[in-house]
């Protein structure tokens, strides 16, 4: 019994031990001779236009900084590693055991469980590509899951735009962002009936941001792609249960994957 509590004793400590964070600085393209540098908590790193910096979250996985680009580091343990995003561009590429990456910004938490990301910011503008797996972003009030090629932008304090697939046509992603600035009924009934399986998650978005009616179309729509099978989950997917979404979720990952 002394044994496995201090197994499970050290175990629990070892999830709090701070990873070391080592940023190997690259400037032009000579990576010949690279600096490097060591992060501790609350490290203020920001990058000039000329260099780069690849960052070694212990075996956790990469961080990539180019250009113009200003983090800190919050969090840094075995279970969790977490950054503050100010500006710039940046990709994280997990390894095999990384546990939870994440960025705050603008009042938005946005995780990754293993899945590979990319921030980019043009002209003021974040935009957020999902490349493996699946991110979650956490609003405070909200919590939505954006799955492999979708991306989005940061459109305001906790507010991300509608999530698009980058394999969805132009003429779709054009009418979601009209859609975005009018709210035109119209334009969305267009929306709910041209969608098809590289939308799902798109429709999936807009459940929530929708009336009751449109709440409707868009499940019987969704339900052609994964049906529902009892008619109280159909009930708790109008009410926005956040089980029966997430559970959803799930099913139309499987079944467009």
């Amino acid at each position: 019994v002394l044994c496995i509590v201090g197994y499970s004793y050290f175990i629990f400590k070892q999830k709090d031990i701070t990873t070391p964070w080592v940023a190997q600085i690259i400037v032009g393209e000579d990576i010949s001779n690279l600096d490097s540098l060591s992060l501790e908590l609350n490290s203020i790193l920001k990058t000039n236009d000329s260099e780069s910096h690849l960052i070694k979250i212990a075996d956790k996985g990469l961080l990539e900084l180019t250009g113009n680009t200003q983090i800190k580091v919050l969090t840094a343990t075995q279970s969790l590693n977490a950054i503050n995003y100010s500006f710039g561009n940046l990709a994280f590429k997990p390894k095999g055991n990384n546990e939870l990456f994440e960025i705050k910004y603008n009042g938005l938490s946005i995780t990754s469980r293993n899945s590979e990301f990319s921030i980019q910011e043009n002209n003021n503008l974040v935009s957020i590509k999902v490349i493996t797996n699946s991110i979650e972003v956490n609003s405070g009030l909200n919590t939505f899951r954006i799955p492999k090629n979708y991306q989005f932008n940061i459109v305001g304090k906790n507010e991300i735009s509608i999530p698009l697939n980058n394999k969805s046509p132009e003429y779709f992603q054009k009418l979601v962002e009209n859609y975005s600035i009018s709210k035109d009924d119209s334009e969305l009934e267009k929306i709910i009936e041209i969608s098809g399986r590289n939308e799902a998650f798109t429709l999936h978005f807009l459940l929530s941001k929708v009336t009751p009616f449109y709440r409707e179309k868009i499940i019987a729509k969704l339900s052609e792609i994964s049906p529902i099978q009892f008619a109280e989950t159909k009930e708790k997917l109008l009410l926005l249960d956040q089980s029966a979404l997430d559970d959803w979720w799930e099913l139309i990952y499987i079944s467009i994957n």
